[in-house]
């Protein structure tokens, strides 16, 4: 059997999707939620350590659930919807 689809869903900060989420078959699908408040990626104020800490901790995730979109650019290819 395949591994599960490892999904990160950000930005959620009330759990209103994670109902949704946690419906889906968990032998398919590995979903992790975070809720924390993260400096913007592209500010100017985000030192790169920072950065470099977000793309680390997005790189596992072969779906990223978000609003707005991460800096797709800098993680492993992804299919990327808005």
């Amino acid at each position: 059997m395949a591994a599960p689809i490892k999904v990160a869903v950000l930005d959620d900060y009330q759990g209103i999707s994670e109902p949704k989420f946690r419906a889906l078959d968990p032998a398919k699908f590995d979903v992790a939620f975070f809720k924390d408040t993260l400096r913007p990626y592209n500010h100017p104020d985000t030192p790169q350590d920072v950065q470099d800490q977000l793309v680390a901790r997005l790189k596992p995730f072969t779906v990223i659930c978000v609003s707005p979109p991460p800096p797709l650019s800098q993680l492993p290819p992804l299919s990327h919807s808005s």
